[in-house]
């Protein structure tokens, strides 16, 4: 996430300070982000706890969904597998583009 100012975890932080629960609700949607360094920093900036709780459940129930079918069915109908995920990369991809666009607008 890159601004005009080329600093995005600063940017980051903004979000945090101004709306907790969208920049937890981002970064738990982001299957590869670390939970242990979101968990500090929302220690850190002083999230609400029902604000870290909610975005949590929110963020990380899509990617427990889809890495519970893909492992309930592997060998099994693969290319439902392959969809269901693609499909699932694609929601996230437009969910980033929408809120990167309304974050710049500010």
């Amino acid at each position: 996430m890159k601004s005009k100012n080329g600093n995005g975890l600063m940017d980051f932080f903004q979000l945090l300070g101004r709306n907790g629960f969208l920049a937890i609700l981002i970064s738990r949607l982001i299957p590869i982000m670390p939970s242990a360094a979101i968990n500090a920093i929302a220690g850190v900036t002083k999230v609400h706890f029902g604000s870290f709780f909610l975005a949590t459940a929110l963020g990380k129930f899509p990617t427990m969904l889809a890495f519970t079918l893909r492992g309930a069915r592997f060998g099994k109908n693969q290319l439902l597998i392959g969809i269901m995920i693609g499909l699932y990369v694609i929601v996230i991809f437009l969910i980033g583009l929408k809120l990167r666009n309304k974050w710049a607008r500010g």
